[in-house]
């Protein structure tokens, strides 16, 4: 059997093996940080957990600004576009990186009079997340480095040593700092990353000049004008915890993060099929080949629509697991989570054809109108109906979105070659099953038994079609 798996794994080409290695790695790297999540519920109170998952919502949105995701999209294009002078790009993404953190904490020193009262946190707070997100920055730039050549080894080794030492360390400081949990946690992440992640600023020192004019103004093109997508998708995810804790409190903003990381769970799955998806999607688009484009994606929505039922349909046994008694009013929003996550994962799909094409500002103007649109919904509902209601404006706002651009890559494709990808029936009655199984489920959720015949009706006839849904979900040959 081992044998058998080592043939196969030689078998395939390296960009393969990265791709299947660093999937299998991710699935580790999330599987820890679920398992691990009953014992620091149980180690924090609600409020303490609700301080911990808000400096991290923060931690995302400062980031946007500190780091301008200089080591996404426009840096990964660069190593293509400059293959020759890898080690000065990477370099200089450093040094940009490592100016615009100072800036940023510049300018929190300027304003910090007006922006602790939002923020809710002091300076050492702010210094922690600056050197945080400048850390994974470092580390992020040279992941990059590696997956255009293909390497995986060494990356899988430093990402499997932080995921297990982090939450040691998490453990230790909350034992050490019990009056201050949420912080303690959150300093004991800032530690084991800055001294493993930021050690790769080191290593650029020797690989090329900080600054380069060229490459600068080149970057902060590209970046600049993608910051207000990337702060809108951190705003879908992460302003509910927020708004959660300044309009009702922290305890409130502690459950709901505990049921927005159990829903996150099915970004295990979304996250390893885009991995793989996407370029595929852009080689079919190349040798303009939508038809089979359609009918792939068909199969990974179904795919990922029955992993989220699953997640939705253990929901409450999950969070006894997870967490005690106070947590589990979390249950009413892991089901409109979950959905989201399906819904997010049609549109990135979609945006695939936005991004092959180079329609770029498109994708902005539409993540600027739904962030907004979600920051205004939360405003209003929560106030209305309490913090339950952030769970179905993010939803909403993520339906929104997958519609969008739905319509958009169909123009888009209309006008280039004249042919349409996506069937509206087909898609329409995978989404409309989901979301109506979705409700029935959460319906359910005090009748343990019938919930539970459901299931076992539903995975018979999944062992039994079996066949059938393997040949749906297998990608085509490239």
């Amino acid at each position: 059997m081992i044998e058998k798996l080592k043939t196969k794994w030689r078998s395939l080409s390296r960009p393969a093996q990265a791709s299947l290695a660093i999937a299998c790695c991710r699935f580790f790297e999330m599987g820890i940080s679920v398992l691990l999540t009953p014992v620091f519920t149980r180690l924090m109170q609600t409020e303490e957990y609700g301080n911990f998952t808000v400096i991290f919502s923060w931690l995302e949105i400062i980031a946007v600004f500190s780091t301008m995701n200089l080591a996404g999209s426009p840096f990964q294009q660069a190593l293509v576009k400059y293959d020759k002078r890898k080690g000065e790009l990477a370099a200089s993404v450093a040094g940009l990186g490592t100016l615009s953190s100072i800036c940023v904490f510049i300018v929190y020193l300027l304003l910090r009079k007006w922006l602790t009262p939002v923020l809710r946190f002091d300076a050492v707070i702010f210094a922690c997340i600056i050197i945080l997100s400048w850390s994974c920055l470092m580390f992020d730039i040279w992941v990059a480095l590696q997956n255009n050549e293909y390497k995986y080894k060494v990356k899988i080794c430093i990402t499997l040593f932080v995921s297990i030492a982090e939450p040691i360390l998490g453990i230790a400081a909350i034992r050490l700092i019990p009056s201050h949990m949420g912080h303690a946690r959150f300093y004991s992440v800032v530690l084991i990353k800055t001294l493993v992640y930021g050690g790769f600023f080191v290593y650029f020192l020797n690989r090329g000049n900080f600054y380069n004019r060229e490459l600068w103004r080149y970057f902060i093109g590209l970046s600049l004008p993608l910051i207000p997508h990337y702060l809108t998708g951190i705003v879908l995810n992460q302003s509910d915890r927020v708004m959660i804790k300044n309009l009702v409190g922290s305890s409130e903003a502690g459950i709901y993060g505990l049921g927005h990381s159990i829903a996150w769970m099915l970004c295990m799955v979304t996250g390893a099929v885009i991995y793989s998806l996407k370029p595929w999607i852009f080689k079919r688009l190349k040798e303009n080949d939508q038809q089979r484009i359609g009918k792939t994606v068909y199969g990974m929505l179904i795919l990922v629509a029955l992993a989220g039922l699953g997640l939705i349909s253990v929901a409450p046994e999950a969070l006894y697991i997870f967490a005690p008694k106070e947590f589990h009013s979390a249950s009413f929003v892991i089901a409109p989570l979950t959905a989201s996550i399906y819904f997010m994962f049609m549109y990135e799909l979609f945006c695939c054809f936005e991004f092959y094409y180079e329609k770029t500002k498109i994708i902005t103007s539409v993540s600027l109108f739904a962030g907004v649109l979600n920051i205004l919904l939360n405003y209003f509902l929560i106030r209305s109906f309490g913090w339950i209601a952030a769970g179905f404006t993010t939803l909403f706002c993520h339906m929104l979105l997958a519609l969008i651009h739905y319509i958009i890559s169909e123009r888009i494709t209309h006008k280039k070659i004249s042919k349409k990808t996506f069937s509206v029936p087909v898609l329409l009655s995978i989404s409309a099953s989901f979301i109506i199984l979705s409700v029935l489920m959460m319906t359910l959720y005090e009748h343990v038994l019938i919930r539970y015949a459901i299931i076992l009706i539903c995975l018979i006839v999944l062992i039994l079609k079996r066949k059938l849904i393997k040949d749906s979900f297998n990608l085509p040959s490239p």
